[in-house]
């Protein structure tokens, strides 16, 4: 239920702040709840789960998110 911020590095695909390049795990959200995101983009996402090193995220629509 954690808020982060993620940026995305592909299609449904990021990392958030503690997630090195091809050293940990990804944010993973389903590509259809953001589909207007791209590479580069960050934005604040509610952790839903973990799989492994894997995160399951969901984008958090702009102007409701957390402090």
């Amino acid at each position: 239920g954690r808020e982060v911020s993620v940026m995305c590095d592909a299609t449904g695909e990021g990392r958030t702040r503690g997630q090195a390049w091809e050293l940990d795990g990804v944010a993973l959200w389903p590509a259809d709840a953001a589909p207007t995101l791209e590479p580069g983009d960050i934005f604040r996402a509610r952790v839903t789960g973990a799989d492994g090193f894997d995160l399951s995220v969901v984008p958090v629509p702009r102007g409701t998110e957390t402090a």
